[in-house]
């Protein structure tokens, strides 16, 4: 977290030309891009089907953590179309106390390792954006694989945490970005297909492999910001998140327990959630005051919260996320 902050305060600090405005998603082409991001999200409530709970349930309490830093690399192949991949290290905790009668007790869960990998590309359709004025239109598109390289929760560990989905994803995201000058904002939606993975579960304390596939995601958003300064600006968000129901069957009929559904695992699995955010960003196009190029720089700050939930269970999460990014020209 220090690392990330030293990256985001020095960002803000360097002079520019630029005034502020939404970090782009595609890479100037003949660039190349570095980003360092991070994020702290702690929660130890839950809703159930709009209702808040704690997650140790009626007799406890219990408290999830999880802290992610993240290394991305992309090129400008062309003037619209840019390339990534970023590289995740995910650190998850689990505490729980349970209280019986006059006494209690405590459980602890701890893993550090890589999480999902992904790639991806952008590609900007219009990109008709003044950066000293602030103001304009800018269109991309993109377009991102999720590998499966973070390592799953153990059916035999009732505290384990997972540091990856279990299964790979396409995602498809879409970003409309419009600028007044003072006033700006970013419209998103994105949509997430997951696609199956087997997985060894516990169902009537017996393990047993079944087949999952989990539900897809649809996510749309707003994102309004307020220039303070030159390059820096405030910036809330608005998102509405949809999770499908998981589809859960056993992986072969030697697997199936009688008298118990593969479904009972997909039970509150889907949910929607309305999330809020506000933060600051900065976004210079590098632009030196006497008019020549210099190297972009991008970063931000925010605090996220989720403020409502409905249809399933959903983990009250709440976030503080940074993201730092530097440029260089390569040809």
């Amino acid at each position: 977290m220090r690392l990330g902050w030293c990256a985001l305060l020095s960002t803000l600090i360097l002079p520019a030309a630029a005034e502020a405005q939404l970090a782009p998603l595609g890479i100037p082409r003949g660039m190349f891009r570095f980003e360092v991001d991070g994020s702290f999200a702690y929660a130890n409530e839950r809703f159930n089907d709009g209702t808040k709970e704690s997650l140790g349930g009626p007799n406890g309490t219990a408290q999830v953590s999880t802290g992610t830093g993240a290394f991305t690399l992309g090129i400008g192949l062309t003037r619209g179309l840019s390339i990534f991949g970023r590289l995740p290290i995910v650190s998850s905790w689990w505490r729980q106390t349970v209280v019986l009668d006059t006494t209690s007790a405590g459980s602890d869960s701890k893993r550090t390792g890589i999480g999902d990998i992904d790639a991806g590309a952008v590609y900007t359709f219009i990109d008709h954006w003044n950066a000293d004025a602030a103001r304009g239109v800018r269109l991309a598109a993109s377009a991102t694989f999720r590998f499966p390289t973070g390592d799953v929760a153990l059916p035999g560990d009732p505290f384990g945490v997972s540091l990856g989905a279990g299964t790979p994803a396409i995602g498809v995201g879409i970003a409309l970005d419009l600028g007044g000058g003072t006033f700006g904002a970013r419209l998103a939606g994105a949509y997430l297909s997951q696609m199956s993975g087997d997985f060894t579960r516990r169902i009537d304390s017996a393990p047993t492999d079944v087949t999952v596939k989990p539900g897809d995601e649809i996510r749309i958003g707003i994102s309004p910001y307020y220039r303070l300064a030159r390059a820096l600006g405030v910036v809330g968000s608005v998102a509405w998140v949809n999770q499908g129901s998981d589809d859960v069957q056993y992986a072969s009929p030697a697997d199936s327990v009688p008298g118990v559904p593969a479904s009972a695992l997909a039970e509150g699995t889907g949910a929607s959630r309305l999330l809020l955010s506000i933060g600051l960003t900065y976004s210079s196009s590098g632009q030196r005051a006497d008019g020549t190029g210099g190297i972009p720089l991008d970063a931000g700050w925010r605090w996220e919260t989720t403020v409502a939930s409905s249809g399933g269970i959903a983990t009250k999460w709440s976030a503080i996320i940074f993201f730092a990014r530097v440029y260089a020209k390569i040809w």
